[in-house]
């Protein structure tokens, strides 16, 4: 199966997430933030990177942008909820950035298992 970084900043969700894909057989190195994205040796060792794309710190589209400059072959699912405090859509973003697949909070565990079995496939 595939090693997945697992970048979000809500504790519960990201224990939920990282079960689900452990589940699945999948190895899942978590992050509470899109600091590891500047990571290059981390980003050389997984096949995909899912992030949140509302986190502190460094947020998901900046995850995206750079990691996808550090290794252009990563694949990336991006999901968020939302902010009251954002009037774009920053899912439609994530897409412009480089996410293959972009998913909106709330979804059910096999959307995100499926997500994850076309990324890898693809």
């Amino acid at each position: 199966m595939a090693t997945i970084l697992l970048l979000e900043d809500n504790a519960a969700l990201r224990r939920i997430f990282s079960v689900i894909l452990t589940e699945e057989g999948h190895e899942v190195l978590e992050s509470d933030s899109g600091i590891a994205a500047y990571d290059t040796e981390l980003l050389l060792s997984v096949d995909l990177m899912i992030t949140d794309l509302v986190m502190p710190r460094v947020d998901g589209l900046d995850a995206i942008r750079t990691a996808l400059e550090a290794r252009e072959d990563l694949k990336v699912i991006a999901m968020s909820g939302g902010s009251p405090a954002f009037k774009q859509d920053y899912l439609s973003v994530a897409s412009i950035f480089g996410a293959g697949n972009i998913l909106r909070k709330p979804f059910e565990p096999n959307v995100l298992v499926d997500a994850v079995n076309t990324a890898l496939a693809a």
